[in-house]
């Protein structure tokens, strides 16, 4: 999609080439959404610098249906679409009390929340969600709806006996999780959390460990453990600026603690991305890597193909999500 020319021209001036969005997999309906996606292009036409995209504009009982319908769109209908996305389309950055800042296309906009969005516990605004503006006179917006989300990373709401997700971000692309060194100390059963709920949300995932200039032994440690995982370490210090990476990066601050929520537990396995080439080595098929006999997952951790601590904490999370209760042991890093 990004080769292609600028084939429209928006209401902000800006050229535009467009593609097509088709689920990869179903709804709960059994039905695949299909949107449109609008590339905005430099001056010089030689480079995109930036992407909108429509609310899901059709569904099909395929992928094939759902795009035909996308296909049979006249240049109108893309052309009304896009400028409808530029005018009233935005991203979510950040929050400040009970005021949103959005990122739209025409520069920063600060918004809040409008009627029955304000006591809404599902429908959160979180960093990261696209949401839909209405611009009022003197640069005021407050957003009406917030569209879709692709994907979403929650945690377990504190302090409510019954357990519901609360969102932390949405529509995520890759999850970057920063750890220090040192002060504090990297907590390895709670990245190893946040790595599967990235793995559940089909969402790649990078460690970034802070403050190596305290510590540069922490960053060979947390490589020998995520290492036969495939995730990526990067090791970064402000007084080291070469080991700084260009990251997007979601804060979430005041974060201690992570539920692995709605994580099918015959899933797990598979989350850990090390055990992989081991699940089909046991004895049985619906092998729970705990404590039955020829687990092909155990025999490989006592080989030393990865780090036994992995499995450990995939042991202690199987129980969380297993488990209906959340105890306070259970929900924190042990």
């Amino acid at each position: 999609m990004h080769e292609r020319a600028p084939a429209f021209s928006g209401i902000d001036g800006q050229s535009y080439s467009v593609g097509t969005y088709v689920d990869d997999s179903p709804d709960a309906q059994g039905r695949y959404g299909a949107a449109l996606l609008f590339v905005r292009w430099s001056d010089a036409g030689d480079r995109p610098v930036g992407h909108l995209e429509t609310d899901y504009l059709f569904r099909g009982a395929t992928p094939a249906d759902a795009l035909a319908l996308l296909l049979a769109l006249t240049l109108q209908d893309v052309k009304r679409h896009l400028d409808q996305c530029i005018e009233k389309h935005g991203g979510v950055g950040e929050r400040t009390g009970s005021a949103y800042r959005v990122h739209t296309d025409r520069g920063d906009v600060v918004a809040t929340l409008r009627g029955k969005l304000k006591h809404r516990d599902d429908d959160r605004v979180v960093a990261g969600d696209v949401v839909e503006l209405e611009l009022h006179a003197e640069g005021r917006a407050t957003i009406s709806r917030v569209r879709p989300r692709r994907s979403v990373l929650a945690r377990r709401a504190a302090g409510e006996r019954s357990p519901r997700p609360q969102p932390i971000a949405a529509n995520v692309d890759q999850v970057v999780v920063v750890a220090s060194a040192r002060s504090p100390e990297p907590s390895p059963r709670l990245l190893d959390r946040f790595l599967v709920i990235a793995a559940a949300n089909r969402i790649p995932a990078v460690l970034v460990l802070n403050k190596i200039d305290l510590d540069r032994s922490a960053l060979d440690s947390l490589r020998r453990r995520y290492g036969p995982a495939g995730y990526q370490v990067l090791g970064t210090s402000v007084k080291d600026p070469e080991g700084l990476a260009a990251l997007y990066v979601v804060d979430t601050p005041g974060l201690r603690e992570v539920g692995t929520w709605g994580i099918d537990p015959e899933r797990l396995g598979v989350y850990f991305a090390e055990f992989r080439p081991f699940l089909d080595q046991c004895r049985f098929d619906n092998c729970r890597h705990l404590a039955e006999p020829g687990c092909g997952v155990r025999q490989a951790a006592e080989r030393g193909a990865f780090d036994p601590d992995r499995l450990v904490s995939y042991q202690r999370i199987y129980e969380e999500v297993s488990v209906p209760s959340w105890s306070s042991d259970r929900r924190r890093g042990r």
